[in-house]
């Protein structure tokens, strides 16, 4: 069931662009929706400036909560994920992964920061001095399917995090 569900899970972020990010700062909730890549272990990457309150918020609390959802009309063809996760910035060898990962998916975002192909780690944090990847490190994610009955649940546990 496990592997069942991973595959179903991966398929539907596929299937999806951006996340709502749930944050928290100074006891206030913050939530930011923004573009997001994943790789095979369901890790989530995302550029953002580190001067973002979402961003300001995970360098002083990493624990978030993401939300994903298909564009569906129909209520009972409603999808998404509910996800807990830790969060944060990433930086030294595993920036090339984050990059890797992301730009694979948009590469229009490559020329837009002006990182090249297959850049090292030096040359991406040159291109990167703006914005920064964050990686999303999920700890639980929820499949929420309607279409296998109102409010159908499932949830895959990762020893990720």
């Amino acid at each position: 069931m496990s592997a069942e569900l991973r595959a179903e899970i991966s398929a539907f972020l596929d299937g999806q662009q951006a996340m709502t990010v749930a944050t928290e700062g100074g006891g206030t909730p913050w939530a930011s929706s923004v573009f997001y890549a994943r790789d095979d272990d369901l890790n989530l990457f995302f550029l953002s400036s580190p001067h973002t309150r979402h961003a300001t918020n995970i360098a002083g609390n990493p624990k978030v909560a993401v939300t994903i959802i298909g564009d569906e009309k129909d209520w009972q063809k409603v999808r998404g994920v509910q996800i807990e996760a830790a969060a944060g910035q990433v930086d030294g060898p595993a920036l090339t992964h984050a990059a890797e990962v992301y730009f694979g998916r948009y590469p229009a975002f490559r020329d837009m920061v002006g990182a090249a192909q297959g850049a090292d780690e030096e040359a991406l944090v040159q291109a990167l001095e703006h914005v920064h990847f964050y990686q999303i490190t999920p700890r639980m994610i929820r499949l929420i399917d309607n279409g296998k009955g109102f409010a159908h649940k499932e949830e895959l546990i990762l020893s990720n995090n």
